[in-house]
């Protein structure tokens, strides 16, 4: 996907300009390209960022920006899914566990990795307020760029040289990017799961995206109680219905981690 992503770019012209300081030389340049999947070194970059919260400690900026870093909400994310790990494993608790493993997993070996000038890879989960801003502002950004030049460029590009209406032509590119996605991670699980276990992996994204574009269509921007429950309600209720194909242990730390090195031969 990075190697499309990077043809994709160089086809249309795209390509982002290297700004972290003097060009290296083409063998390092390959290389950063490469392992850089958010091109942080490049302008432009995919990243969006969400504006940090003015609580708490809304007296002392420095202290709120300690509390967002990500080694501190790696320790708060770590500990929510600890606490977690020891309710009953109902369908809504599983699923949560899966996305805070994804969270702590993801960020751990973000911290690990990361250049000193990397944005932060996730926001707070329990900031998410929509649909809109979890995958926008608060899951991992590490596929914006292949969704982009793969998916919604090219759709939107392709809908408005066919008069379609701009907010139709933004809407379905938008879909367009989690089908990307649901292809995406369909391939990528697929020595994992079983068929119904795909398809629901598959329904998941392109249901977020269908249902991330209505929620923009009726709510706009407005940032509100109400659709922040939701939201909530909504993603665990999918999150929980793909949980339920899928074969996850009562609780993520019971899960047969060794039996993710054998294949599934069904």
């Amino acid at each position: 996907m990075k190697l499309l992503d990077i043809h994709m770019l160089s086809l249309t012209n795209s390509f982002p300009s290297y700004t972290a300081g003097k060009p290296p030389r083409p063998s390092v340049m390959a290389l950063i390209l490469m392992t850089e999947l958010r091109y942080e070194s490049f302008t432009p970059n995919p990243i969006r960022h969400a504006p940090m919260p003015q609580y708490p400690f809304q007296s002392s900026p420095e202290a709120r920006g300690f509390f967002y870093s990500e080694s501190v909400q790696l320790i708060v994310h770590s500990a929510w899914f600890t606490l977690l790990q020891g309710l009953p494993q109902h369908l809504p608790m599983k699923a949560l566990g899966i996305l805070l493993t994804i969270w702590v997993i993801w960020t751990t070996l973000q911290l690990t990795l990361r250049y000193k000038s990397s944005p932060p890879l996730f926001g707070p989960i329990y900031l998410a307020d929509s649909l809109a801003s979890f995958w926008t502002e608060t899951w991992h950004n590490a596929f914006a760029a292949p969704c982009l030049s793969l998916a919604y460029t090219p759709t939107l590009y392709i809908l408005s040289s066919l008069h379609f209406p701009r907010s139709l032509a933004r809407s379905v590119a938008v879909v367009s990017s989690f089908g990307l996605m649901a292809t995406f991670h369909m391939y990528a699980l697929s020595p994992l799961l079983n068929e119904e276990g795909k398809k629901r992996i598959g329904i998941f994204f392109v249901a977020n995206g269908v249902l991330t574009v209505a929620e923009v269509g009726l709510w706009g921007k407005k940032r509100h109680w109400m659709r922040a429950v939701c939201a909530w309600g909504v993603e665990l209720a999918l999150a929980s219905w793909t949980v339920a194909a899928v074969e996850v242990a009562d609780g993520v730390l019971n899960a047969d981690w060794r039996g993710l090195c054998r294949l599934k031969m069904s």
